[in-house]
């Protein structure tokens, strides 16, 4: 008797038909080559196991050439099936090394405060995000606006206790550990999204972004370009899931130009995104023309416009659009609008949730019993997200 899925279908214990690649995009954080490619190819092959389907893994090699030409050597790993040529490729978008020692303590401080105040003035402009957030019957100390401003305190208050905890030798041990966590958790893990979050096209910052998803980029055409792949799954954790994105916007924007090639991009048939961000990406860190600026903000919206529901203007955008002077027509079609997109999330996940601002074909709820905090990184060893995978991604259940 064959298995059940958590929505009651009945799931094969054969492997699934076709040959199928999926390219995974790790988060923030001291990533180590080869980590994503592990945690992902064990999800899998325990999916397998459970439903007792019958495989063999290999680990696979392949030339590829980087954003820059240079060439380099690609591990991933080959899940096939015993009697046929079916196969789940797992191929990992590797990218800590290029952000490693990039940005120091003091810039990552200087980026919280110019994100806390920009979200703040944000929030303060959007009647939208006032309405949904700080009406009644939610508690003074719940409501957005007095989270944000809760944080901004807590930051000076933390930077005040290190400026002025004395330098005798009994407070010496303990403001030594207090720096190290600090450098460890603002440069391992902030450092990470301070950089790629960075806008200002004039910033050094703005290069290392680009070449982060100029590499994300040339890595997943190389796999669309492989004749073997039926179809190609992009999934990114944390702030891969925004790599993972903007990798897409790219290519949409690449195949509205003259002269493109859309047939591989036939290839692509998913993203899934966990642990995800994006919406607090867009609150916390999306730039704001002016006013008066109607023609950058149009080709801004424009050039982001994948997947997108937001405008740069929030809930003026209406009232903004009938006094532009000039109205644009948008040259850039949805070439990628038939991929489905699923994103996973945990309530106790902080850095995740519903994704509101994007068009998302699934929003889907987990429970991974860990503590609030924690869970951002229990995806990876829950089988209930591989099993979600599966049934939406490599079966077609539904």
């Amino acid at each position: 008797m064959n298995p059940q899925s958590n929505s009651g279908e009945t799931i094969p214990s054969k492997f699934a038909k076709g040959r199928t690649a999926f390219l995974v995009i790790h988060g923030i954080g001291e990533q180590n080559p080869f980590e994503t490619l592990d945690s992902f190819t064990r999800g899998f092959v325990r999916y397998m196991q459970t439903r007792q389907v019958p495989f063999t893994a290999t680990h696979k090699v392949a030339d590829r050439v980087g954003a820059g030409g240079a060439h380099w050597t690609e591990s991933f790993v080959r899940l096939s099936s015993a009697d046929s040529l079916d196969c789940i490729d797992i191929h990992e978008y590797y990218w800590a090394y290029i952000t490693e020692e990039q940005i120091s303590p003091g810039e990552v401080c200087k980026w919280v405060q110019q994100a806390l105040a920009g979200a703040i003035n944000s929030y303060e402009q959007n009647e939208e995000l006032r309405k949904n957030h700080e009406g009644e019957p939610r508690p003074y100390w719940w409501r957005l606006l007095s989270i944000l401003r809760w944080l901004r305190y807590w930051y000076w208050f933390v930077r005040l206790l290190l400026f002025f905890l004395p330098g005798w030798n009994a407070f010496r041990s303990i403001r030594g550990k207090i720096e190290k966590f600090a450098t460890h958790v603002i440069v391992g893990y902030l450092g990470d999204i301070a950089i790629y979050t960075t806008t200002d096209e004039k910033s050094r910052y703005y290069k290392i972004r680009q070449r982060i998803l100029a590499e994300s980029q040339a890595l997943l055409e190389a796999i669309l370009a492989e004749e073997e792949y039926d179809r190609v799954i992009l999934a990114g954790h944390s702030l891969g899931s925004v790599i993972a994105y903007d990798t897409l916007n790219r290519l949409n924007i690449k195949a509205n130009l003259p002269g493109s090639q859309e047939s591989p991009l036939k290839k692509l048939a998913g993203l899934i995104t966990f642990g995800s961000p994006l919406d607090k990406i867009v609150f916390f860190f999306r730039e704001h023309p002016k006013e008066e600026q109607c023609i950058r903000r149009q080709i801004m919206e424009h050039l982001h416009s994948f997947r997108s529901k937001w405008t740069y203007d929030g809930p003026d955008a209406k009232k903004r659009s009938k006094q532009d002077e000039v109205k644009l027509e948008n040259a850039i079609e949805a070439k990628l609008n038939g991929i489905r997109w699923v994103n996973f999330y945990d309530d106790k996940d902080p850095i995740s949730g519903h994704l509101d601002y994007y068009s998302v074909d699934e929003n889907v709820p987990l429970d991974l019993h860990m503590k609030w905090g924690l869970a951002h990184m229990g995806y990876w060893d829950f089988d209930g997200f591989y099993n979600g995978i599966a049934e939406r991604f490599i079966w077609d259940l539904r």
